[in-house]
């Protein structure tokens, strides 16, 4: 049995095809060229119909070669919102996880997202779907002919499945905010009470059956990039998930519903929760350093070089021994519960303000904000061996890997295949049509690239 993963992503969209053993067959990816240039610097917009576009070549062109496929499974950014119509048709941009408009003061010294936080009791944040729609209906920018709010990849897959109103999973859903995660629905009347028109929430359905189908193979509901990569990089032998690309994540495993003051408890598969913490920031930190060198050698009349990544690698390692590093604090965009936390580079003495310092405490930056996540968490979780680490962020940069298992205090392994969050949605598909008799047979097939060689000291 094959099914199809389909990733849509900030910066890129990919296509995996597996099979019943958990191997990928074939995968591929396209540049997501949708991004929009906004009328305000704190937007952060896409193309809809352009990205519906280069789903669709993915999956034909896919499909061309692998025509026994049955089902196409669905995962991608999580927390942004488009409009749809009656039709099913997207009557605006989709709004990313990035846009920041929620962060714009509203009143009473509040921003619209603390404020909604106040009235409603739940902890939302700028980029979070009812944060955006909130904004949006205070100020009258709500477009016409509007009826329901979902996710890109929700639109996509009811656009691909003919439907004409969104069903979303829950782990997409909860990521919209306003959602109570422990009865897996929206709070229609704490909406109501925020001035949010509860009739513009879509459904939900937590029983993981198909959307629809396209021409006889099975559309399944999309679930949240977060869960499709744990998914599709965790099996029984650890509980723990460092992902880290354009942003980052650190994911446990939870049997059951649970409270945190720091992390978010996130529904996943089959009844089963993820607590989670994600920085506002992330393994972005790492490219707003990169463009910092790019813009340094324009000012100085030079032309960057194309592998300013891998500049940047070696450069970290060379400095990642000295006696008394740079700390680099990554929580630029500050953080979900304090958004007017800023970064800061400390201990700066004459002889290690240099580019490789830098990147050496960028990539601890970001690794010690996971970090704390653990901390708040690691007494309720059983001893584990080794640390799951995945995301191209990981992959692309051994120096990183070796920062993780530092900072962690273990070794670190890497799931075999690559596009872990495209994986867990094709993953996903074979669950829901059969292809595994149950979550626990499915984490069997996960295998790991050990990097415990890695796990050396660094400071």
């Amino acid at each position: 049995m094959k099914t199809m993963g389909l990733d849509i992503g900030t910066t890129s969209i990919s296509a995996v095809v597996a099979d019943g053993s958990g191997n990928v067959l074939e995968s591929r990816t396209l540049l997501n060229d949708a991004a929009v240039t906004g009328k305000h610097d704190f937007e952060r917009i896409q193309d809809p119909k352009r990205i519906l576009d280069i789903c669709a070549e993915l999956r034909d062109d896919i499909l061309s070669r692998h025509r026994d496929i049955v089902a196409i499974g669905i995962t991608g950014q999580m927390h942004g919102i488009l409009y749809v119509d009656r039709g099913g048709k997207a009557v605006s941009p989709f709004y990313t996880w990035q846009d920041m408009r929620g962060n714009r003061p509203f009143k009473d010294g509040h921003s619209y997202a603390s404020w909604l936080s106040t009235e409603t009791g739940y902890s939302m944040a700028t980029g979070f779907g009812l944060t955006t729609h909130f904004y949006m209906t205070v100020n009258g920018l709500v477009p016409q002919g509007s009826v329901k709010i979902c996710n890109i990849t929700d639109f996509v897959g009811m656009s691909f499945s003919g439907g004409s109103s969104p069903v979303l999973h829950p782990s997409m859903a909860a990521s919209f905010g306003i959602y109570d995660v422990k009865s897996n629905e929206f709070d229609g009347k704490m909406a109501k009470r925020a001035g949010i028109d509860p009739n513009f929430l879509p459904a939900v359905d937590v029983c993981e059956n198909p959307i629809g189908t396209w021409r006889d193979i099975q559309i399944t509901p999309s679930i949240g990039d977060n869960q499709a990569s744990f998914l599709g990089s965790m099996n029984n032998e650890s509980r723990i998930l460092v992902n880290i690309g354009t942003s980052s994540q650190i994911s446990i495993f939870s049997g059951r519903y649970e409270t945190s003051d720091v992390l978010d408890c996130r529904p996943y598969i089959r009844g089963n929760y993820i607590l989670v913490g994600s920085p506002l920031c992330g393994g972005y930190a790492y490219h707003i350093l990169r463009d910092f060198f790019i813009k340094t050698a324009e000012f100085m009349g030079l032309t960057p070089p194309d592998d300013m990544y891998d500049r940047m690698n070696a450069a970290a390692a060379e400095f990642a021994h000295i006696k008394s590093p740079l700390v680099v604090d990554t929580r630029y965009n500050g953080t979900r519960e304090d958004p007017s936390i800023r970064g800061a580079v400390t201990n700066i003495h004459s002889d290690t303000l240099l580019p490789g310092a830098l990147c050496i405490g960028t990539l601890r930056g970001i690794c010690d904000e996971l970090h704390r996540y653990w901390v708040s968490v690691r007494e309720r979780i059983p001893e584990q061996s080794f640390i799951v680490a995945s995301g191209n962020g990981v992959r692309k940069n051994r120096v990183l890997q070796s920062v993780i298992a530092e900072t962690f205090g273990m070794s670190v392994n890497t799931p075999v295949n690559t596009e872990e969050a495209c994986c867990g949605g094709a993953m996903f598909a074979l669950l829901v049509c059969g292809g595994f008799s149950s979550l626990e047979e499915l984490m069997t097939k996960i295998r790991y690239t050990s990097s415990g060689s890695l796990r050396y000291r660094l400071r």
